[in-house]
């Protein structure tokens, strides 16, 4: 999947988005990876993933997903509003853990910014 916006992937249809995912069931197993390339060698697998709850607000509850080598997910971490999310990317930096490394964890998009009053 193509990261398109800063929200919540982890429910079907959440919103009314152009570009919808399948949701993210974190009941089965999932591999994530950012970028499809002609050589998948190139591809990089991602172990965590950002659930942003409500789209429209800076205050929304969150949580990081960690997914292991079998594709089995379990929450690394929670919290509200994009303050804390920053913050915690801090601890989580210290730990080897990168934005970068998060899927949907990216900085907003210009339009999300704008919608979040970031």
């Amino acid at each position: 999947m193509i990261e398109k916006r800063f929200y919540d992937p982890f429910q079907l249809l959440n919103n009314a988005w152009l570009y919808r995912y399948v949701d993210i069931d974190t009941t089965k197993s999932t591999f994530l990876f950012r970028c499809f390339n002609a050589n998948p060698g190139q591809n990089k697998r991602l172990h965590y993933a950002l659930r942003w709850e409500d789209e429209k607000s800076k205050e929304s509850h969150w949580s990081i997903f960690h997914f292991d080598e079998q594709g089995t997910a379990s929450n690394l971490i929670n919290g509200n509003g994009y303050e804390s999310y920053i913050s915690v990317l801090d601890t989580l930096s210290a730990l080897g853990i990168r934005r970068e490394d998060i899927m949907f964890g990216g900085l907003p998009a210009r339009d999300d910014s704008i919608r979040l009053g970031l």
